[in-house]
């Protein structure tokens, strides 16, 4: 926006829709103040942390952050790629001899994806020349424009609204806050999103009341989040025919819905102001925390049917004191449909290597490779005799920033298929990479027998598991590679439905044969199937 003065005619909009949008817009300031809360408090974690490696003098050997004494021949320390200062082991952060970094310079990076520093980058590279916030343009437009027309008059000037309207996502787009932008962007597919609930129950059959008292702490020294479930009030009747209310309590620390993250009370009987008095504890790192949504749901307990939902409240740690205790009644709301970070969540990268081998090239295949495409070849309508063959290497690289399932860490490996053929014969898994949340695997999946006709209708999965040896292994993420078509020759499917970067690296590979094709990708928080 090159002028301060620019304004919209915003006159088209009908009384509830300019309420709805200064609403939005409201949240928008709010979470603008809390943010820079927040990001304030980081930087300066940080600022204390960078001066207390100042001390150190260039001309001692001692390491730049912690002044422990390094040695002349042994224990040297590394160098980090980044400040170029010499570090002790306990001060590097990534394993020596790739790409090492300081752990000062891996806590930069890594606060420049928790306080969301790299939208206002890219915000700054795409409006350079912005003098003053859009949403304000926008607020002020709509409080100084004219009541909303009639029906008729709409319709007359659909033309220009449109293009009104266009302007208007622009310049809400252009500022807003992230949380804001994905509330905006969902709002025509609400009702499809996917339920955050991993049990069946009934949502609809009960009217939603009552509170709860929840007791809510951090603990610095066993690095844990402590709800305390103290008791409810006044909650609605869970079983009209018997008149009864037999009530319990299940958290989960969204965006995580896994069996780890899901916690549930005792069943209080025949009561609706239960109490409970049970303390529910997730061990996370604070930093973790600060990104995640403790969702605490109300259900009455049916022994011979469906659970039924009594209410919710959700809590977010993003501005939250964690040196205060809190203990406080909240008020139960009715389902939360439109919970932005259960579909859309930052769960991390992934970084791949793709090359396609031409048939023509593909001298050397093995006869062995070749036959590992046949039960793939089975679902294809004509009958095709197996080519020596195409071939797809796929080298899964590294990932980073992957979501931490226990005490600050994970052990994740990666698993592929080639869909349709979601079987054995294209099935590949790389090694665990034990408690971090970095891994680096260097692990090669080859798909053969593949000609470049086929490339249009096959995708290829990817998804990153945390692996729990004694109970189902937790999903982190996934990215699905493909044409994103939506069709498997000539069918209707689901699972076709890359896009983005995911879309355009695919589509390098097939334009550029044997050709090395690296991109890092972010990781989707679920793999349903992407709503357009």
């Amino acid at each position: 926006m090159a002028k301060t003065t620019e304004s919209l005619n915003l006159s088209f909009l009908l009384e509830h829709e300019r309420q709805m949008i200064l609403g939005v817009l409201q949240k928008d300031e709010k979470l603008r103040k809390r943010e820079e809360k927040r990001i304030r408090k980081l930087k300066n974690e940080l600022l204390e942390l960078k001066r207390a490696g100042r001390r150190s003098s260039a001309d001692q050997r001692e390491c730049a952050i912690c002044l422990r004494a390094l040695g002349l021949i042994l224990q040297r320390g590394n160098v980090c790629t980044n400040c170029h200062r010499r570090i002790c082991n306990f001060c590097t952060a990534t394993p020596p001899g790739s790409n090492c970094k300081c752990t000062m310079c891996a806590k930069t990076a890594e606060l420049k994806v928790v306080t969301g520093e790299w939208f206002l980058e890219e915000r700054s590279k795409r409006f350079q020349h912005a003098s003053i916030t859009s949403s304000d343009v926008v607020k002020q437009s709509i409080l100084s424009s004219p009541p909303g027309e009639t029906k008729s008059e709409f319709v007359s000037t659909q033309t220009s609204i449109n293009q009104d309207i266009l302007t208007l996502k622009h310049k809400l787009v252009k500022d807003a806050h992230p949380k804001i932008l994905l509330i905006c962007a969902l709002q025509t597919s609400i009702n499809s999103m996917m339920s955050v609930y991993s049990e069946t129950g009934d949502y609809g059959n009960v009217r939603v009341s009552g509170e709860i008292l929840l007791n809510i702490s951090y603990s610095y020294k066993t690095g844990a989040l402590n709800v305390l479930v103290r008791e409810c009030r006044c909650l609605a009747t869970g079983d009209d025919r018997r008149q009864r209310t037999d009530a319990y309590v299940k958290t989960y620390l969204l965006p995580d819905k896994s069996r780890q993250s899901k916690m549930k009370t005792s069943i209080k009987s025949n009561t609706t102001n239960p109490v409970f008095n049970e303390n529910l504890r997730y061990v996370v790192s604070h930093s973790q925390l600060e990104t995640r949504t403790l969702q605490v749901s109300v259900w009455h307990h049916d022994r011979f049917g469906h659970n039924s939902f009594l209410g919710e409240a959700e809590l977010t740690f993003d501005s939250w004191e964690f040196d205060m205790q809190i203990e406080e009644w909240f008020a139960l709301q009715p389902r939360n449909e439109s919970y932005v970070d259960s579909v859309i969540h930052y769960k991390g990268e992934l970084t791949v290597v793709l090359k396609y081998i031409p048939a023509e090239r593909n001298l050397s295949l093995p006869l062995d490779q070749v036959q590992v495409k046949k039960g793939f070849l089975k679902g294809k309508k004509k009958a095709i005799t197996l080519p020596k063959g195409g071939m797809v290497e796929l080298l899964v690289k590294e990932a980073k920033s992957l979501t931490a399932v226990k005490g600050g860490s994970s052990d994740p490996f990666v698993k592929g298929y080639l869909l349709p053929d979601d079987k054995k014969s294209t099935k590949h898994k790389t090694a665990v990479v034990k408690r971090t949340v970095n891994p680096r695997w260097n692990h090669t999946f080859t798909y053969c027998g593949l000609q470049h006709s086929d490339l249009d209708s096959v995708c290829l999965e990817l998804t990153v598991w945390d692996r729990e040896p004694f109970a189902s292994n937790v999903f982190l993420g996934g990215v699905r590679l493909g044409a994103g078509t939506g069709l498997s020759y000539g069918k209707e499917v689901d699972w076709n439905d890359a896009y983005g970067e995911e879309q355009r690296l695919w589509q390098r590979m097939i334009d550029n044969p044997e050709v090395l094709q690296e991109c890092t990708l972010m990781l989707r928080s679920s793999m349903a199937k992407r709503k357009t």
